[in-house]
């Protein structure tokens, strides 16, 4: 009798505590974002590791070449569609906006280099070329080293960037938890 209760309360336990280190399935948004007080779109473009704020197959944007737009670049473990609430919040408001996604295994140089092609491919593209960049954690570090490896490349959409965000970003590292 003592055994059997022993072995069922341990099962509880493991149970109990296996839920606190379980993360959570993601479910992939992969719904088209409602457009809000979005201009019209005059411009699809297809540019590699720029999408919309969804996890959908298709990675096209479909934006307003006159009208400024906010890149979204996710944090470790993050995805594009991880910033849907977001791009939609700036859709209601009438504004622009993209997510960046990339392999958040990459080093650091390499995923802010691709940043940098989807930044420079984006400014090509786009009449109005101010951009604005808001970096979620991992993300802030990829978008303030692409903008300072731009910066000493000399190119020039750094120079028109409006805003360049960070939110949560360990600037200074993590500490270390003993």
């Amino acid at each position: 009798m003592r055994l059997t209760c022993s072995v069922a309360w341990i099962g509880i336990l493991l149970a109990t505590l296996s839920g606190c280190a379980v993360t959570p399935t993601y479910v992939p948004e992969t719904q088209p974002l409602e457009p809000g007080r979005l201009p019209a779109p005059d411009v699809v473009i297809n540019i590699p590791g720029l999408g919309p704020c969804t996890d959908a197959p298709d990675r096209s944007v479909h934006l307003n070449s006159h009208q400024p737009v906010t890149v979204l670049v996710h944090g470790c473990k993050g995805s594009a569609g991880r910033f849907r609430s977001l791009a939609q919040l700036y859709a209601f408001h009438g504004q622009q906006a993209v997510c960046f996604s990339y392999d958040d295994r990459a080093s650091l140089v390499r995923s802010s280099g691709e940043l940098i092609s989807s930044l420079e491919g984006l400014s090509g593209q786009m009449q109005n070329r101010q951009l604005s960049v808001l970096g979620h954690s991992m993300g802030g570090l990829v978008a303030r080293s692409a903008v300072h490896q731009a910066a000493q490349a000399g190119m020039a959409w750094p120079g028109r960037l409006r805003r360049l965000v960070f939110l949560g970003t360990p600037h200074h590292g993590a500490p270390l938890e003993r």
